[in-house]
């Protein structure tokens, strides 16, 4: 039997705009000296396949696996087959990145970007991640009984639930659990099925992009005082300001035959697929507002100037009904990837008290609270002596 097609219910192209910078990471480090040379204030990632076969080309004596036992073995052999062979960096290279934060070729790694091919951009699923946790946030905060739910799950949460591999995202799944997103009845009795409604929603890797990338870091310091409580110096490749990627976003209706017929699944999906626009807006006017009371308490003019760029940024959003600004990526909090903001005071507290106690007891007390309590900032413009929050972009939604 033929599956049936879903037909779409509405159809939009989606505007990105980085406004910060941006780190969406391949779980990937590239070593400096290596996968990445400096040469003139530029860094050149280099292709290893156009390297061999640059030198391949000047020599018979080497053969691949006699240079990869060189490269194995000896330090800077990458330098030495530059000037042996006098290769241009640009020739093996597939970036050439400009430097932003000097004190990233001070680290031995640079922690990688994801690519779409040649170019460091965003995937759609990334895109879709923020469509799913707005809707979530929205689903939550009208929803009583989903709320206590959780905060169950919390309470919970200290005696299991740990994901040894990322403590951060454990919390996001306890959470998800508690949603009841996946319903359905069998002929012979209430059954579970996995039919997750944010299905029907769709967004497509990049259609369009104008990249900027670059070599920059990531600044973690206290939020008490970040100039002077600095933790720790994260070298990264990072979009920077003014990437621009558009993609086609396309929701699409319940079948009409199926299991996806019954009405339970129906009614989900009318309180969900419908109000994205309304979810992206009040997710995003609560995630400025969430982070405008971050930066307040800081007297210093550079913190204050990024506070009223959030505050034209919330203007825009409540005059327009397509823009909206959200974090997305490496070092943007946990309460911009979860529904961490649709909790009361009280529970969100409980939830930082529990975090913190788990992440100190994983790391041996070298780190002993959650990152509630820190800023993570573009490098180089900390270096500057200003405060730049990490992981913002504009997102526009034009209906075609």
């Amino acid at each position: 039997m033929k599956k049936q097609a879903h037909v779409i219910r509405e159809k939009y192209n989606v505007e990105l705009e980085v406004m910060t910078e941006v780190h969406v990471g391949n779980n990937k480090e590239l070593l400096l000296g290596h996968d990445v040379i400096v040469f003139d204030d530029n860094a050149y990632v280099i292709s290893m396949e156009k390297l061999f076969e640059k030198i391949l080309r000047h020599t018979k004596g080497l053969s691949y696996s006699k240079i990869l036992k060189l490269i194995d073995t000896e330090e800077n052999i990458i330098q030495r087959f530059f000037k042996e062979y006098m290769i241009k960096p640009e020739e093996v290279s597939m970036k050439i990145l400009p430097i932003l934060d000097k004190r990233a070729l001070s680290s031995k790694t640079i922690m990688d970007h994801i690519k779409l091919g040649d170019h460091y951009l965003i995937p759609g699923s990334e895109i879709k991640g923020l469509f799913r946790t707005a809707i979530l946030y929205k689903f939550v905060k009208t929803n009583k009984e989903i709320l206590k739910q959780i905060i169950e799950s919390i309470d919970n949460l200290a005696e299991g639930y740990i994901d040894e591999r990322n403590i951060g995202w454990s919390i996001e799944k306890v959470l998800k659990r508690s949603i009841t997103l996946y319903y359905s009845k069998g002929s012979r009795g209430p059954i579970t099925q996995n039919v997750d409604i944010l299905k029907y929603l769709q967004v497509t890797d990049p259609i369009d992009y104008e990249e900027k990338s670059a070599i920059d870091s990531i600044v973690i310091t206290k939020r008490t005082n970040p100039f002077k409580e600095l933790i720790a110096v994260n070298p990264i490749i990072a979009l920077n300001n003014g990437t621009r990627i558009r993609y086609e976003l396309s929701i699409h209706e319940v079948p009409s035959k199926g299991k996806e017929t019954h009405q339970p699944i129906r009614e989900l999906y009318n309180k969900t697929m419908p109000e994205l626009m309304n979810a992206l807006k009040e997710f995003s006017l609560n995630l400025i507002e969430y982070e405008r009371n971050l930066l307040k308490h800081l007297s210093t003019r550079e913190a204050q100037e990024f506070y009223e760029l959030l505050g034209n940024w919330q203007d825009e959003v409540k005059n327009e009904n397509n823009t909206f600004y959200l974090k997305i990526g490496y070092g943007t909090g946990m309460y911009s990837k979860t529904i961490f903001m649709a909790l009361d005071h009280g529970t969100r507290n409980k939830l930082i008290d529990t975090m913190s106690k788990l992440i100190k007891a994983k790391t041996r007390g070298r780190i002993s609270y959650w990152d509630n309590f820190t800023l993570k900032l573009v490098g180089s413009k900390y270096n500057e002596g200003k405060i730049v929050p990490f992981g913002w972009i504009k997102l526009k939604t034009i209906k075609k």
